[in-house]
């Protein structure tokens, strides 16, 4: 079980790294005046979703901290 949790960490915290570099590229691409994701959300709403995921790896992380 231990592993799977891990393994959920990583990728929950692979994804929270990626979602937020896409919202940096989807704000300077909106102060060129473009939009990668055709401005169905803005690079703040973007970054929000990828702090939901780190809230949740961490919590993962801190449940696999050994008492």
């Amino acid at each position: 079980m231990s592993k799977l949790f891990d393994l959920g960490y990583c990728v929950l915290f692979a994804l929270a790294i990626v979602g937020a570099l896409f919202a940096v590229a989807e704000g300077v691409a909106g102060f060129a005046g473009h939009s990668l994701v055709d401005h169905a959300y803005s690079a703040g709403r973007l970054l929000d979703f990828s702090a939901i995921l780190m809230i949740f790896a961490v919590g993962l992380r801190l449940h696999l901290t050994p008492r």
